[in-house]
């Protein structure tokens, strides 16, 4: 996990991380050296002769001998004080430094990360989102932090296990038999945790991320089918089915939270009986109450250390355990290079002009065997209306999904101007607009619905106002800070799919795709749509419901379980076919 983890980082953030290392690494040493000084600082005071024999060095030995041998042991306990007053100072300072660095180098990263998989989604095809649940989605964009959490925990374990071992080895020079049990201890916590604890918290993480998914599709659902909730009065059921989801996700993360809450008693309850096991065996070796003061103090201030960094080490191995799975999802799905968003390099860019033409055009999803569009032949002519009918499930919509490219066509070519699309190749219509049944309004002002990320400038409000007296949408023209609420809920369902033609009519398309653009509409408003549509005089294709919406088409095409079996004018249609309405109804 931590060698995919690397693999991402870029030579910038590695090198921040290196320097973090370093900071982490120097916090340690002055821990370490903090602690070690006040034991020694009790020494000095208690029994200076025995401190100065303790010395191993002989160089260091007879600089503290001529140290104390001064007759001035005030300006002695000045100095003493002095240099303990420095260590601390020191150590603060840069624990201070440490902490601002890393809050600023965890603000990038998360952002790095989130914006590194938004982008990834973003860059995936149409058929992506038809594959995979919105709530499995949100839920990764919502887990992302545990990535840049696990960078941290990387850090601060470092400091963590260098700052035990330093004082392990403060301790080992008092007395090496002490260092050994807490090795020994140490050891065995590790080996329960790898084979006991490690499984478990696997296996309940599995869970959490699957209830987790379950909860944020049930809320997605909830909002999405507020109405029907409330007409079919069905707030009970959904209030039982949220409440078990929840409770099944509390249930799963409550063994994480149980594990982490057992670390710190079994870790502070350890650590007391070696402290009573220490004095008693000091007392059975006789030594004096002097000798053995220092080093229970040495040993209480370096288990108070030690203690919050064994918790810190034991809860982060735990919280890696528990998050292993989804994890590893996001180190294969992120990146760590810092660059904007680009579309693919390979998508070619198409400006329809003149004529679309199609030839033995086939498609089928990747889990359906049945083609759900075969053997489509058409062309399309500048300026030409073109209504498409056809029975649900006749393969309507997934040919606009194709010629768009949304979808990718499996077999036949597309010919846009001479340009020739072959199966699977990456384009872009430039000069398209699309306007579906369900228009998606941002919960955002009149002016940034119909901008939707176009670039503003000094005309763009003149521009957007023509664009909604076109669309019927006059009495917006002098309101466009006007906040639409979600999905456009302060506003009508008609005025939704008025504002969709606005945002349409802006872009100044030379092609416009309609999918059953007037089902929200009344009679009348239907009619100045459809009189606006005809009134652009550029190439359009509609999916019509309705037979009004057939009266401005130039040409229809008949769909039929995914082929074209017929086109014509209306009246063609309407000699031909008795049930012609039908097709369309």
């Amino acid at each position: 996990m931590f060698k995919s983890l690397f693999t991402l980082l870029n030579t910038k953030i590695k090198n921040e991380i290196l320097l973090l290392f370093f900071l982490n690494f120097i916090v340690a040493f002055f821990e370490v050296l903090s602690i070690g000084s006040i034991p020694i600082f009790l020494m000095y005071m208690m029994d200076p002769i025995n401190l100065v024999e303790k010395i191993p060095l002989d160089f260091i030995k007879e600089f503290f001998k001529n140290f104390l041998s001064s007759s001035d042991i005030f300006k002695n306990l000045k100095t003493v004080l002095f240099l303990l007053f420095t260590i601390f100072l020191i150590k603060n300072l840069i624990i201070l430094f440490n902490s601002i660095y890393q809050a600023f180098f965890n603000r990038r990263i998360s952002t790095l990360l989130a914006s590194s998989l938004f982008n990834k989604y973003l860059s995936e095809d149409y058929i992506f989102f038809i594959n995979n649940k919105p709530s499995e989605l949100i839920k990764n964009m919502e887990s992302i932090g545990i990535v840049r959490s696990l960078i941290t925990m990387m850090l601060v374990s470092a400091k963590e296990i260098l700052t035990i071992v330093g004082l392990i080895v403060i301790i080992g020079v008092s007395d090496f038999k002490i260092s050994l049990l807490m090795i020994l201890l140490g050891i065995i916590f590790m080996i329960m945790h790898k084979y006991k604890i490690a499984g478990v918290l696997v296996y309940y993480g599995k869970k959490s991320y699957k209830y987790t998914e379950s909860r944020l599709s049930l809320i997605n659902d909830f909002f999405g089918s507020i109405i029907d909730i409330k007409i079919n009065n069905k707030e009970k059921f959904f209030s039982n089915l949220f409440k078990r989801y929840f409770w099944s996700y509390e249930s799963a993360r409550i063994i994480d939270k149980l594990i982490s809450s057992m670390v710190r008693p079994i870790v502070e309850m350890t650590s007391i009986l070696i402290m009573i096991l220490v004095i008693f065996v000091f007392l059975i070796e006789g030594k004096t109450f002097i000798e053995i003061i220092p080093l229970i103090t040495l040993l209480s201030l370096s288990f108070i250390r030690i203690l919050p960094s064994v918790i810190t080490l034991l809860n982060t191995l735990n919280r890696i355990k528990f998050e292993s799975n989804q994890l590893k999802y996001l180190l294969k799905n992120i990146s760590l290079i810092e660059k904007e968003f680009e579309n693919k390099k390979d998508k070619k860019v198409i400006n329809f002009e003149e004529k679309i033409e199609i030839n033995n055009l086939s498609f089928s999803y990747l889990e359906k065997k049945i083609k759900s569009i075969k053997n489509i032949n058409v062309t399309i002519n500048k300026n030409e209306v073109v209504g498409i009918i056809g029975k649900s499930g006749s393969g309507k919509t997934t040919l606009l999904n194709n010629i768009s490219n949304l979808l990718k066509f499996d077999t036949g070519e597309i010919i846009f101007d001479g340009t020739k699309i072959f199966p699977n190749q990456n384009y872009i219509l430039k000069n398209l607009s699309y306007i579906r049944q369900d228009i998606y309004l941002l919960d955002d002002t009149i002016r940034n619905n119909i901008l939707f990320g176009e670039e503003e400038n000094e005309n763009s409000d003149n521009k957007i106002q023509s664009s909604l007296i076109k669309a019927g949408l006059e009495k917006f023209k002098d309101k466009l800070d006007l906040i639409i609420g979600h999905k456009g809920s302060k506003i009508s369902g008609g005025e939704n799919q008025m504002l969709g033609l606005a945002r349409a009519i802006f872009r100044d398309p030379k092609i416009i795709f309609l999918d059953e653009p007037t089902s929200n509409l009344d009679y009348k408003t239907q009619r100045n749509y459809l009189q606006t549509i005809k009134n652009l005089g550029i190439t359009t294709l509609i999916i019509a419901h309705r037979k009004e919406a057939l009266n401005i088409c130039d040409k229809i095409l008949l769909m039929k379980e995914g082929s074209i079996v017929d086109q014509g004018s209306l009246d063609y249609f309407k000699k031909k076919y008795s049930n012609f309405e039908t097709y369309i109804n």
